[in-house]
């Protein structure tokens, strides 16, 4: 899990802001700057970078949102050299998931986690080569771009190290290492759709954004939004039964992480926690727990809870910089 050299500094990108993110040891900086569109990324990355104090030698990873990524999973030729994945001899296979010229695009691809049954599929991520250059640009004329990588990944390698975290707060001397679990995350922004996230053994192994939930960062439990908290019960039963069961073939959820940007965040997790024992809330100062005595655990991570209380956005920027990197992506 652990690599050399990490980036000290991070930034999420999507069209309408930039989030900033740097650690120093355990001191962190967090930072915002709106924008109308990808060209004000420039302005906004120096802007953030100079009140920030980022400097030459600091080595930054840039997160790009999935929605301005294009994707498609197809399955692993082993004939293929890594060279021939990353050129021209993938031109055919990926044209159909852009709507422009392939020529316009450039990819990279991580392992897909399927069943020991199914044939290996790789997931390729498609971005526009002018937003590369823009990011290239912009980061490297003030500090050092060490990677770029899409939000999918940066929450699960929020994940994966949440996970070892709180295994290693039981058994201090365990090395540095995936925990073999499934874990399920539930990630909900003010305004956005929630999604929800599963990593196992360090792998992603499901993402998907769940449409028609976002009465969640409301009052759920009044008028017509009062049948959201059923239905999503509803949807991730079906979810382990039917997929992470049946067809992956992977052992029972063992964690359940709500993330979410709510007042009624206890309510959520109380309803979800009347049939399960392993639902963890990761919660801010702003959503107080009135229950003397929950069905579900809250999160006792200060460095993350402090992160939560600045916003939500900041957890996927900070599993990136603390190294849960993808068992799939180290390989």
């Amino acid at each position: 899990m652990a690599k050399k050299n990490l980036p000290n500094v991070a930034v999420a990108l999507r069209a309408d802001g930039v989030w900033f993110l740097s650690l120093n040891r355990d001191k962190s900086k967090t930072d915002f700057k709106a924008c109308n569109s990808t060209q004000d990324w420039i302005v906004a990355i120096k802007d953030l970078f100079g009140k920030n104090g980022v400097h030459a030698k600091d080595r930054v990873c840039a997160i790009l949102d999935v929605s301005l990524t294009s994707s498609i999973q197809l399955p692993q030729n082993e004939a293929l050299t890594d060279e021939e994945l990353h050129g021209i001899a993938m031109y055919k296979d990926l044209e159909g998931a852009v709507a422009g010229k392939i020529t316009d695009y450039t990819w990279d691809y991580y392992q897909a986690f399927t069943g020991k049954t199914s044939r290996p599929m790789l997931n390729f991520v498609l971005v526009e080569k002018r937003l590369i250059a823009l990011i290239a640009d912009v980061i490297n004329s003030i500090a050092i771009l060490d990677s770029i990588s899409i939000s999918t990944l940066a929450m699960a390698d929020f994940i994966s190290y949440y996970q070892y975290e709180s295994v290693k707060k039981k058994d201090s001397t365990i090395p540095l290492k995936y925990v073999e679990q499934l874990a399920l995350l539930l990630y909900l922004e003010k305004g956005r759709d929630l999604t929800v996230y599963g990593v196992y053994n360090g792998e992603l192994c499901y993402t998907r954004v769940m449409r028609n939930y976002r009465g969640l960062d409301g009052n759920v439990l009044m008028g017509s939004e009062a049948g959201l908290l059923e239905q999503l019960d509803m949807d991730l039963l079906r979810l382990c039964d039917d997929f992470f069961t049946a067809r992956l073939g992977l052992p029972p959820v063992t964690r359940m992480i709500i993330l979410m940007d709510t007042d009624q965040v206890e309510s959520i997790a109380q309803a979800l926690s009347e049939n399960r024992r392993y639902v963890e809330v990761v919660p801010s100062s702003r959503h107080l727990f009135k229950n003397a005595k929950p069905s579900f655990s809250v999160c006792d991570n200060k460095p993350v809870c402090e992160l939560c209380d600045v916003g939500v956005q900041y957890l996927p920027l900070y599993g990136a910089l603390k190294g849960g990197s993808l068992k799939s992506a180290q390989e």
